[in-house]
């Protein structure tokens, strides 16, 4: 199909969007800007200016608002961006949102995306972004744009803060009413009502910005204090959470514990740390990386596991390690705990903790729980998927369950 047809295709399209029936939405100098009809006639410029010879049109889907959530080009082809913005992949993909960004988002000025890594392939270049909002994170909000080897534009999903008008406004201050300790004593209080022969600490809380609609929930902008709040003594449980930081109360929670059914091995059986979890394994593994066989199931099998993990991402992913930076495979196994169960244990929530590992207690040691558990740590540093009661919880759970049983 001509790019002309396809121009034609687009416009079928969006029509109704634009054009309301008995022509009561007639507007002399085109439609006010930041509305959807405005928007729906902008996304006909974007799906215009795609690049190549294509046989179908862009794939499309927007919120019910008319915000575009995700846009992808055809096969073989990709979307323009000048040639002098084409630089790198960050350049080409700044340029875009440049140009396109309030196709995702309200025009806003205190909105800006602020790119957080590149990672290349043969085919393609991937720009994550994490938007932000007057110089603070808005949580969990993100974009991902794919440039393609010429620098154009292969495809953008995003998942952010798109209404801003309370905050635009000043109906939502900026300047918290409670301060970060006082954040801290609200997360632990929360989560020792519910936990009541624990104790608790949390981490240093950061200034946020939360948009309920991000995590699929319903509501309004709201400014709140992140901190993660974790058991020290007396029970497994740790959660991050966002406080309001104007009223105090838990506006989101998600899991830190992370259930389910690099090489260093270690035998946890008589590890007395009162802590939730138990700090990472150190000294000299029961078994290491060329050590002979111990005769121990738990731990002979686990250290062959891991070595079946690693290869697994290595050879179908080219990827070195759960970070892709060739971290330690570590894991401590025969750990007491009633229900048995296994965990990721991650560094990056647990301050006590200095290296990641995975933690699996007697008689739970199987390829599938090694992979899974594995698994959680990718998704920790690619996707960030936070362990919470909805879609990114069950994905991040999901992910751990497809990938322990391929690897099985």
């Amino acid at each position: 199909m001509e790019q002309a047809n396809v121009r034609r295709l687009i416009l079928l399209t969006l029509v109704p969007a634009v054009v309301s029936l008995g022509g009561e939405r007639v507007f002399a100098q085109g439609p006010p800007a930041g509305t959807p009809e405005a928007r729906a006639l902008e996304l006909v410029d974007l799906l215009g200016s795609v690049e190549g010879a294509a046989e179908e049109a862009p794939r499309v889907f927007r919120t019910k608002e008319g915000y575009l959530r995700f846009v992808m080009a055809p096969p073989a082809t990709h979307f323009a961006v000048e040639p002098a913005k084409r630089g790198t992949p960050q350049q080409a993909a700044d340029a875009f949102l440049a140009r396109w960004r309030n196709l995702f988002a309200d025009e806003s000025p205190p909105i800006a995306f602020d790119a957080i890594r590149v990672n290349t392939s043969a085919s393609r270049s991937y720009v994550r972004y994490q938007q932000m909002y007057a110089g603070l994170e808005v949580y969990s909000a993100q974009m991902m744009v794919q440039v393609s080897t010429a620098g154009g534009i292969v495809a953008v999903m995003s998942d952010i803060m798109r209404d801003t008008e309370v905050l635009d406004m000043g109906e939502v201050s900026l300047n918290p009413t409670i301060d970060a300790l006082s954040a801290q004593d609200k997360g632990i209080e929360f989560l020792a009502a519910q936990h009541r022969q624990s104790d608790f600490e949390a981490s240093a809380p950061t200034l946020m910005v939360f948009d309920p609609e991000v995590v699929g929930w319903g509501g309004q902008p709201e400014l709140v204090w992140h901190t993660k709040v974790v058991c020290t003594s007396g029970g497994l449980a740790g959660e991050g959470l966002l406080v309001d930081a104007h009223n105090g109360k838990v506006a989101f929670r998600y899991s830190l514990v992370f259930p389910a059914q690099n090489r260093r091995v270690y035998d946890y059986s008589n590890n007395n740390d009162p802590r939730w979890p138990p700090a990472s394994p150190v000294g000299d593994p029961d078994r290491g990386e060329n050590d002979p066989p111990t005769q121990d199931p738990d731990i002979d099998d686990t250290w062959e596991y891991l070595e079946d993990t690693y290869w697994f991402y290595d050879y179908y992913h080219s990827r070195d390690s759960y970070d892709d930076g060739g971290a330690d495979l570590i894991a401590a196994v025969k750990f007491d705990r009633d229900p048995p169960n296994a965990w990721w244990v991650d560094a990056v929530d647990y301050w006590w903790v200095d290296e990641s590992y995975i933690l699996i207690c007697d008689g739970c040691v199987t390829d599938d729980t090694v992979g899974h558990e594995f698994t959680h740590g990718v998704t920790r540093r690619e996707s960030n998927l936070e362990y919470a009661c909805t879609e990114s919880g069950a994905i991040n759970e999901s992910f751990s369950d497809m990938w322990g049983e391929w690897i099985d």
